[in-house]
């Protein structure tokens, strides 16, 4: 590079760095607004409604026409409704699972980033609010997992659908889960 030509790029990285902070930091996507999904019994209800949800997309899928789901509900005959991460499902090993909070959907801003148990069904009732991770997304070569909340509004009719509350945040690995963040 010529000495003039470092001249001007100097003041312009300068500007660039002065304005827009620091320019190795990634660009994040805001955090989304609560939204809603219904859910229905996996073992009763029909194959035709989603009894699974996506967190990468957050949206409600259904189980024979996809796999790219983390977690679906179901009614399990002992526990009663639960929600059961894609590994206790397909038995593969996955990151994706649940971790129950003791703060209410609201006031959790972050979620913790390891101790999401996946084997196993987490039994769950109209209040409950628990913390959730992804699996890795297949698409990315480096580790990418989302995180999100998600409240248990109702519970209803036979067979039954689970009304959930959600927020994911869209950006790998963080784990704020305030909206507008």
């Amino acid at each position: 590079m010529t000495h003039i030509g470092r001249l001007i790029s100097t003041p312009i990285l300068a500007v660039v760095i002065a304005t827009c902070g620091d320019p190795f930091e990634p660009i994040l996507a805001p955090v989304p607004e609560p939204q809603e999904v219904e859910l229905n019994d996996f073992i009763a209800g029909s194959l035709l409604d989603p009894a699974a949800f996506d967190l990468f997309t957050g949206t409600a899928v259904r189980t024979d026409l996809s796999t790219s789901w983390d977690f679906l509900f179901a009614v399990d005959p002992v526990l009663g409704p639960t929600l059961q991460a894609r590994e206790a499902v397909l038995d593969l090993e996955s990151d994706a699972g649940f971790h129950a909070s003791e703060l209410a959907f609201d006031d959790l801003l972050e979620v913790r980033s390891s101790g999401y148990p996946g084997d196993d069904p987490v039994a769950i009732s109209p209040g409950t609010v628990l913390m959730m991770r992804s699996r890795r997304n297949p698409g990315f070569s480096a580790r990418c997992r989302v995180f999100g909340k998600l409240e248990v509004v109702a519970i209803e009719g036979v067979p039954a659908v689970a009304t959930l509350r959600h927020v994911v945040n869209p950006n790998c690995e963080r784990q704020n889960v305030e909206p507008g963040a």
